[in-house]
């Protein structure tokens, strides 16, 4: 396709007899072609513009298209940072296959992933040759499978690769030795590096994104992704919550001991690096009294005091007495279970950490005399090790700082095997507006909920964009789906509250009722999995009932299409991100308004240095997440121009609560009815009769 201008370029595409037109199936979208102007005009002005589309707008196709025309006669390349692995795969193999066909445009196009997401052929060799020590039968089906692997990368295998040998033969950063590799030219990494590098369309998720970022800041080489200067970010919405986690610093027991099994493993050793080491020495006639020491005095000794000082680290009594989440206040560090029990625990453990990180850099030095090359993969991988025990050794200095400036939260996780100490940065905003968006020319941050109450002021301010100097367009595409015709909103008004002890009884009955009215095909959609599961225990319908967890989450939705009139309960991820077009769902059923957990360690100190800052937390942040939370359950009804269907929300907080009315006019209009529990069933009974007479 030959181009002049972008006016020449959005005509032939969108015009009525455009290119896309000729393609099966296509429909050009309300706000589609506008949403597509904006974007180029963004590009063009070097602006940030900020997007809510909603559901059937077509925004993919919208923001592809002038990403496309920027690589094509602009030679910029864009990346595209998705949520869900969902989006990312209709993306590349669905909306821009489309695209480029029928533009008749030859685009190179990349699916980046983190580095150890790839297998490493020289560590798989050395498997290979160890395959003794190993679980012969995992190495086996990885040989079979490589001969027609195409990625090299962990899904890609046929079968789950168990994670101890992934460990073994994944790629990593620090012992990668790049051009140095004998199988550097056939090297699955650093193939998808080289196609990426050429790629004028990436597509990243946001932990990708971010930890990209993180490397820039750092000036570490070999970041993830190439240099960009135009960057889309579609499903923005979940952007501050994985920048909070990409800036938390975690300190995790199981992630230690791995550390420490990786170096030597008393359960496994001929398959740990000590073992490896020493075996090869000896075939070598290298093994030294000198190496002798280090290997089986120095190093193994090291390590029993560094388990030891982890054992005294993570099992102090007091932490059989904490729930699941624990916040280390600033009260708590005066206590003297934290200044003169635990904090001195943490500084030995960092001490520990750094003398063994000193011994491995020795015992490397004394490898790297040698030219073989199994000698040499080894040394790497002993400086990967000492690289990490020293990381590890800086994050206990972080929780052993007290610095009250900082905007700062630290708290303690834990699970029936684990424990984590984690230390995260509030200051996303400054983070994310300053440092992040300022140096790109452009930026667009789109998805199908991002703003309360027709407004992006809360995005804005959470991710920054209110305090930098670029320009910040705004609009929002209204759905083209008709939810006045198409959906019925109800809300019971004489169910007990969510804090009321009978509220689960309750709505487990009025549940089974509205699943009868319906005749199944239901979302009913949960805050919690505890309520979850104390529901379904309750619930008895004729119509078969699927729980999240029962299958994994793709089988579980197939499972819910395929078969007529199925209930799924669900909670987190089946809020979003879900698509269950026709007669398969025909009901959303919302439990309870979506607040955060107030007792949540990250969300209680958000919520405390809004107040130091002079704000309403509650009015400015709570709700505002809660509203799109909640018009992402609200959306999963809707997905094609025939779908009919009632979304019901059994919080009637939502019109007794002078915040609930900041919740309805954030959502599509729609007709709806408040009022008691039987007036709603009879609405939704005229509803569905009404649907299958209109069917008749």
């Amino acid at each position: 396709m030959f181009i002049r201008s972008a006016e020449q370029f959005f005509a032939a595409v969108f015009s009525e007899t455009g290119l896309l037109q000729k393609l099966p199936r296509f429909e050009i979208r309300a706000g589609q072609k506008e949403m597509a102007l904006l974007i180029h005009n963004a590009y063009q002005a070097q602006e940030i513009v900020c997007i809510e589309a909603g559901t059937g707008t077509g925004k993919s196709l919208a923001y592809l298209l002038p990403a496309i025309y920027w690589a094509i006669q602009h030679k910029k390349r864009t990346v595209i940072s998705t949520h869900t692995i969902a989006l990312q795969e209709q993306l590349m193999s669905k909306d821009i296959p489309f695209l480029l066909k029928a533009l008749q445009i030859d685009l190179k196009v990349s699916l980046a992933k983190g580095m150890n997401n790839y297998l490493c052929l020289k560590k798989l060799k050395i498997v290979e040759e160890q395959i003794l020590f190993f679980p012969e039968q995992e190495i086996r089906l990885l040989q079979a499978s490589i001969k027609t692997a195409e990625e090299g990368t962990r899904s890609e295998m046929p079968f789950k690769v168990s994670q101890p040998i992934w460990d073994r033969i994944s790629a990593e950063r620090d012992s990668c030795d790049h051009i140095r590799c004998p199988y550097y030219k056939e090297c699955y990494f650093f193939k998808a590096r080289r196609q990426t590098l050429e790629s004028q369309l990436i597509i990243v998720n946001h932990h990708l994104l971010l930890a990209d970022y993180k490397f820039r800041l750092q000036q570490v080489k070999d970041s993830p992704l190439p240099s960009y200067e135009y960057l889309i970010i579609d499903e923005a919405h979940h952007l501050e919550l994985i920048a909070l986690q990409s800036s938390a610093e975690r300190l995790d027991k199981r992630y230690l001991l791995y550390l420490l099994s990786r170096l030597f493993s008393e359960t496994q050793p001929e398959s740990s690096l000590c073992g490896l080491i020493r075996k090869d020495l000896l075939g070598f006639n290298r093994y030294s009294l000198e190496l002798q020491q280090k290997i089986e005095i120095d190093i193994l000794g090291q390590k029993k005091v560094c388990n030891l000082q982890i054992e005294q680290v993570f099992t102090h009594d007091y932490f059989s007495k904490i729930d699941a989440k624990y916040r280390i206040t600033d009260a708590f560090k005066q206590t003297s279970v934290w200044k003169e029990e635990i904090l001195p625990s943490l500084a030995m453990l960092a001490k520990e950490l750094t003398g063994l990180a000193v011994i491995i850099q020795d015992l490397k030095q004394e490898l790297d005399q040698y030219s073989e090359e199994k000698l040499h993969t080894y040394a790497l991988e002993l400086h990967s090790l000492k690289i990490r025990l020293e990381e590890e050794g800086k994050k206990i200095s972080l929780f052993c700082t007290n610095d009250p400036s900082l905007k700062r939260v630290q708290w303690l996780e834990r699970t029936a095997q684990n424990l984590s100490y984690i230390d995260a940065n509030l200051d996303i905003a400054l983070f994310l507006g300053k440092q992040f968006f300022t140096p790109l020319h452009a930026a667009v941050l789109c998805s199908a909920t991002l703003t309360t109450q027709n407004s992006f002021s809360f995005i804005k301010r959470t991710l920054g964009l209110d305090q930098i100097d670029k320009v910040v367009q705004e609009k929002i595409y209204p759905s083209p789906f008709s939810f006045d015709t198409q959906a019925l909103f109800l809300v019971p008004k004489d169910l007990p509250l969510p804090s009321d002890l009978h509220f689960l009884l309750h709505i487990a009955q009025t549940i089974e009722e509205m699943i009868a009215i319906s005749q199944g095909s239901v979302f009913v959609l949960f805050t919690s999995f505890e309520m979850l599961h104390d529901c379904f225990q309750r619930l008895q319908s004729s119509y078969p009932i699927l729980k999240q967890g029962d299958l994994p989450r793709h089988m579980l939705l197939e499972k819910f299409k395929q078969t007529p009139g199925q209930v799924l309960l669900a909670t987190d991820s089946f809020w979003e991100g879900v698509d269950v077009p026709g007669d398969a769902l025909k009901c959303v059923i919302i439990v309870k308004l979506p607040f955060a957990v107030p007792s949540d360690p990250l969300h209680e100190a958000y919520i405390e240095a809004m107040k130091q800052d002079g704000k309403n937390p509650f009015l400015e942040y709570s709700v505002p997440q809660a509203i799109i939370r909640f018009k992402q359950g609200f959306g999963r009804l809707l997905r094609s121009q025939q779908d009919r269907g009632c979304v019901i929300c059994l919080d009637h907080r939502l019109i007794s609560k002078s915040y609930g009315k900041l919740f309805l006019n954030s959502l599509p209009s729609c007709k709806n009815y408040f009022g008691s529990k039987e007036d709603v069933y009879k609405e939704m009974r005229t509803f569905y009769e009404n649907k299958r007479n209109a069917l008749a």
